[in-house]
């Protein structure tokens, strides 16, 4: 029901977001105070996917509820790589007009690297067999090496085939 709260929609859209809502939002995807509350090991991380992936495409662009994502994915959402994660991410970073990216703080754009380099490694074969999904990824690394981060450039080559 909070999701749908069109209150909620509209604070996240601005720069600042208090700390209560920030609170709040993070712990829609089980974060609190920059950690996960799950344990490492969540086997049912996946019977929340569909609420996690409304909370994406409502808030998930905002760079402090991006970084909750992040660090879900880090822990125990790390049985959602590579997908739906990679989409997720793909979305959060889509251009909604406002010229801004999650990327823009807490290092949100070397963490996605970080983590897109981890779910290359585990998963690269998945990836490379299903080509929407490897054309999502290469979208990011794209952006991301644009971004002028060093982890996504060698990535890209990864992903070319040259290393």
């Amino acid at each position: 029901w909070l999701l749908d709260d069109p209150t909620i929609i509209a604070r996240v859209d601005h720069e600042y977001v208090e700390a209560d809502l920030a609170s709040v939002v993070s712990i829609l995807v089980f974060v609190r105070y920059g950690k996960a509350q799950a344990v490492d090991e969540w086997l049912h991380v996946s019977l929340f996917a569909e609420i996690i992936g409304k909370w994406v495409s409502l808030i998930g662009h905002h760079p402090s509820a991006y970084s909750s994502l992040l660090t879900l994915l880090w822990g125990p959402g790390r049985l959602l790589a590579p997908e739906p994660a990679v989409s997720w991410l793909v979305d959060c970073s889509a251009d909604r007009g406002s010229g801004r990216t999650p990327w823009e703080s807490q290092d949100n754009a070397e963490r996605t690297a970080e983590f897109l380099m981890r779910t290359w490694t585990t998963h690269e074969s998945s990836i490379r067999a299903d080509p929407d999904l490897l054309q999502e990824y290469a979208r990011l690394i794209d952006a991301l090496v644009a971004w002028g981060v060093p982890l996504a450039r060698v990535l890209q080559v990864r992903l070319e085939g040259r290393g």
